[in-house]
């Protein structure tokens, strides 16, 4: 969520290419991931109106890191507007333990099996590999306020799959749940933020933000949310538009066992235009 309303194809005419960076650090549960994206985008067609001038369609590489996982593959991208994109992904995927409780790949015996700390003894941490698809959607604005203020909505839904090479059931690191080899789970985050531009400095935009997870065939829900901040920093190079860092703080509303307890999750995201095709 670190990009909030930023232009594609380098605000220009001309077909670019173009990669996106983030990196989030998140606490309880403690976790790094890495997000990279590399790829060729072309406007779609001419248009002044700020609703529509965003268009683009985008196709590329992307990659997801973190300490016991990588995700590798490709996407592509189509904006019919400013205000909407949709994104479709297709990744390899393998995971592998650490000499930590908890990081690594765990088989569960089902839906109802426990995934805090002592349920998952370090000597149980394995290996896996398989594939993931991820069909996701953002639906995003701003309303200036005047001349220095702004008001920002994004909402992104969306629906991913893993499908791996061992387990019925498995903990899935990265959304912090049960579910089946195979199964969908649906995901939404947004953000509603006020912001204020100011003449010389960075951008801020603080407001509160909303996390969701469903596993559909398990009937599990979980739910954060809270307050949430971030600064876009200017920057004298023209390939980069700026350097958005963000803070959230987030309280579990709905959780296996996390309830009334918080999270915490920093990051830094970059956009760059590499040059024309």
């Amino acid at each position: 969520m670190a990009n909030v309303a930023r232009a594609e194809c380098g605000r220009s005419d001309d077909p670019r290419w173009m990669s996106h960076h983030s990196l989030v650090l998140l606490l309880n549960p403690t976790g790094a991931e890495y997000n990279g994206r590399f790829g060729l985008c072309v406007p779609l067609y001419d248009e002044d109106d700020a609703a529509l001038r965003l268009n683009h369609l985008e196709v590329g590489v992307s990659t997801y890191l973190s300490p016991i996982y990588a995700v590798g593959g490709g996407y592509a991208q189509i904006g019919p507007a400013s205000f909407l994109f949709l994104r479709a992904e297709l990744h390899a995927l393998t995971i592998w333990p650490i000499p930590l409780e908890g990081a690594g790949f765990y088989e569960r015996t089902g839906y109802d099996d426990g995934w805090r700390s002592e349920d998952l003894p370090l000597d149980e941490g394995g290996a896996a590999s398989g594939w993931s698809a991820r069909f996701k959607a953002v639906l995003r604005g701003a309303v200036d306020l005047g001349e220095a203020f702004e008001l920002v909505l994004v909402t992104s839904p969306w629906l991913e799959i893993n499908v791996l090479d061992r387990g019925t059931y498995y903990l899935d690191v990265r959304d912090d749940l049960i579910a089946a080899n195979g199964d969908w789970v649906f995901a939404n985050e947004g953000v509603l933020l006020f912001g204020v531009r100011l003449p010389e400095g960075p951008s801020l935009r603080f407001g509160a933000f909303s996390a969701l997870r469903v596993v559909p065939a398990a009937g599990y829900v979980g739910h954060r949310a809270g307050p949430f901040v971030m600064a876009s920093f200017p920057w004298p190079d023209p390939a980069i538009e700026s350097i958005d860092v963000f803070l959230r703080l987030g309280l579990y509303s709905h959780h296996r066992f996390r309830e009334l307890s918080l999270a915490t999750m920093a990051g830094v995201g970059v956009d760059l235009d590499m040059g024309p095709l």
